[in-house]
């Protein structure tokens, strides 16, 4: 029996493409191939390992523990390989710089933010996604840039601050809102980024020195979603000044507790540091992202 033909780069990188979106369907996509092409690509690639990469399911394609042993072992392969291919298509404008960051600060801030600076960067594609799986993506070499929420550690990533989130407890003008006392303010319904309380504990730690003793009546993993619960008056919520800044403005959301010093979280940009250190088209881009982010926000600040 002969033996089986080793799977090709194409076949490789559609199993990558698989593993990142979640379903063929999407990995067809993104990846310019037909849906039956990339089924065929896959069965090739099982046939050849004889064993399963994926568990087809209802909703997409669940990586088997295999599968996932073998997508960290080749992305950092298979993205170097890209990347190289993309630099030397670069001087044709082909170019493709692939930015994270959590959706609300895409969509409020970065993308508008860079309206005015495209001349001077790359094509670029947009990744949301969570701050931590963005950076294990950054250090893998999926993404080339990164907005992160939390302080990105470690000696693999050149990191910059790029903004500060005030944080400030808003609501509805439609929705009567205790505020007499701290339990009677506890007291109304929440509406949460998780289950944790993670951004109203850090307000209630810094602004009143106590813990959120309350659970929130409607828990939503997206801060514009959150925003939206929140105009539509289901409760109250510590949300980003740059995410409600226009409702606040225009009175469908109204701030219930001011302070004079409000809790501040600060956002970060992280690139790798090898794009650093040899100031390549990454750290070129990353340069004005940074520039042009700030100018936004300190604009918006003032406004």
């Amino acid at each position: 029996m002969p033996p089986a033909r080793r799977p090709s780069l194409d076949q490789l990188g559609t199993f990558l493409h698989v593993f990142r979106a979640g379903t063929f369907s999407e990995a067809a996509s993104r990846s310019g191939l037909s849906q039956p092409t990339v089924t065929s690509h896959i069965r090739n690639l099982e046939e050849h390992f004889g064993r399963d990469v994926f568990v087809r399911t209802t909703t997409g394609a669940e990586p088997t523990v295999f599968g996932r042993e073998l997508a960290s072992q080749l992305a950092v392969h298979l993205d170097q390989i890209d990347r190289i291919v993309a630099d030397e298509a670069s001087a044709t404008g082909l170019r493709e710089v692939v930015v994270g960051g959590p959706h609300e600060f895409l969509v409020t801030c970065l993308i508008p933010a860079l309206g005015g600076v495209g001349d001077r960067l790359p094509r670029i594609r947009y990744v949301p996604d969570s701050s931590a799986a963005l950076l294990q993506a950054l250090e893998a070499g999926s993404v080339d840039m990164v907005v992160s929420t939390v302080r990105p550690r470690g000696a693999t990533f050149a990191v910059s601050p790029i903004a500060d989130e005030e944080l400030v407890l808003v609501a509805s003008p439609r929705l009567d809102v205790p505020v007499g006392s701290l339990a009677e303010l506890s007291a109304a319904p929440f509406v949460a980024f998780n289950r944790e309380l993670a951004i109203i504990r850090r307000y209630w730690n810094t602004v009143f020195a106590a813990e959120p003793v309350f659970d929130a009546s409607v828990v939503v993993p997206d801060l514009v979603a959150v925003k939206a619960a929140v105009v539509s008056g289901r409760g109250i919520s510590v949300l980003p000044r740059y995410l409600v800044a226009d409702e606040l403005r225009s009175g469908r959301l109204i701030q219930v507790h001011e302070v004079d010093e409000p809790p501040i979280n600060t956002v970060f940009l992280a690139i790798r540091r090898e794009s650093m250190e040899r100031q390549d088209r990454v750290a070129d881009a990353a340069g004005v992202v940074l520039g042009a982010v700030k100018t936004y926000v300190a604009r918006d600040q003032t406004e």
